[in-house]
């Protein structure tokens, strides 16, 4: 977004809705949105900039809360011993942790069960593993 093209088609706004119906002085977002889409061919090439700026609004989140919440998250979970921890592992890790409620509602015993039973390998690994240890 060029803020040159802008600057025109914004000063210029008032008069062009005043002269289609609006009330430049109550101007809000619907009537923006309105505005946007009755203009005619010629107005919309003058106008592009003002409604890509309306559209950048509407779908512009009105604070970074969440952005926030996910670095104090990655803070609490980046700490001194998992300072080695890969990339790959802690963007795991920060899944598992944004998405608690979910993780918290999970069987363990089910989930390993499944891994295990997933390839017919690992379940002859922790046979063995469980002999080894039986055997102790």
């Amino acid at each position: 977004m060029d803020p040159y093209k802008l600057e025109g088609p914004l000063v210029l706004l008032p008069q062009i809705a005043e002269s289609m119906g609006f009330d430049p002085s109550n101007f809000d977002v619907s009537d923006l949105v309105t505005f946007c889409q009755s203009l005619d061919s010629s107005r919309k090439i003058s106008s592009s900039e003002v409604c890509i700026l309306g559209k950048l609004t509407l779908v512009m989140p009105t604070t970074d809360a969440v952005s926030e919440r996910s670095f104090s998250a990655l803070k609490r979970m980046k700490t001194y011993l998992r300072a080695t921890t890969g990339d790959s592992r802690l963007n795991q890790l920060m899944i598992l942790h944004v998405h608690k409620d979910k993780t918290d509602a999970l069987n363990l015993i089910e989930v390993a069960n499944n891994f295990v039973n997933e390839k017919a390998n690992r379940k002859q690994l922790f046979w063995q593993i469980f002999m080894e240890r039986c055997a102790h």
